[in-house]
């Protein structure tokens, strides 16, 4: 697990610039729940991934947060519920920075009334397993708050993933899943 360290506005910035990449009971539904339960059970077929698609209608967060993620993260919808949300890349893919450990990158999460100030370390986690192939799990680190004007208070995990594929990721929280799946891929600059 890599250190954990303070960060400020630039770093949280540059972050959303790097990119960040189905669903539980009380979740909206992925696009093509019988792939993605097929996936479950058995593994996706090599090269295929049943990655979560945009909501339609789209998910539209509770007030004051923006009806979409801020223009710094192009490309990216809201995903979730009131009580639990996150941001993926509309096309279903999630590239993340990489070295010789792994790949890696910050998980920006949600949820109606949380209060950055007084949850300092909100009790998050975030878990995950490959679908398309066998792999040790997704390591994540404690999570932590965040507050930036264009998308307001947050919660954010570190997440290391030992190889890319078809993963399926689950956020908990306060009783509350969020599932989704993404294909995750080396970023290239």
């Amino acid at each position: 697990m890599r250190p954990r360290v303070a960060l400020g506005p630039i770093v949280v910035l540059s972050l959303l610039l790097a990119g960040c990449g189905a669903a539980a009971a009380d979740d909206p539904a992925p696009a093509a729940p019988a792939a993605r339960s097929v996936a479950a059970r058995a593994g996706a077929a090599p090269g295929s991934c049943p990655t979560t698609r945009p909501p339609d209608p789209a998910f539209v967060p509770p007030a004051p947060y923006p009806p979409r993620p801020p223009s710094v993260e192009d490309g990216k919808v809201w995903y979730g519920t009131d009580e639990l949300w996150t941001w993926l890349r509309a096309d279903g893919t999630w590239p993340m920075a990489h070295d010789r450990h792994g790949l890696f990158d910050k998980s920006f999460w949600w949820r109606r009334g949380y209060d950055w100030t007084t949850e300092t370390t909100p009790r998050l986690r975030v878990t995950g397993r490959r679908l398309d192939g066998p792999a040790p799990t997704v390591t994540s680190s404690p999570a932590t708050n965040g507050f930036e004007p264009s998308m307001g208070a947050f919660m954010l995990v570190g997440l290391e993933l030992p190889t890319g594929g078809c993963w399926e990721l689950t956020g908990h929280y306060h009783g509350r899943s969020l599932r989704f799946v993404v294909r995750v891929l080396r970023w290239q600059p």
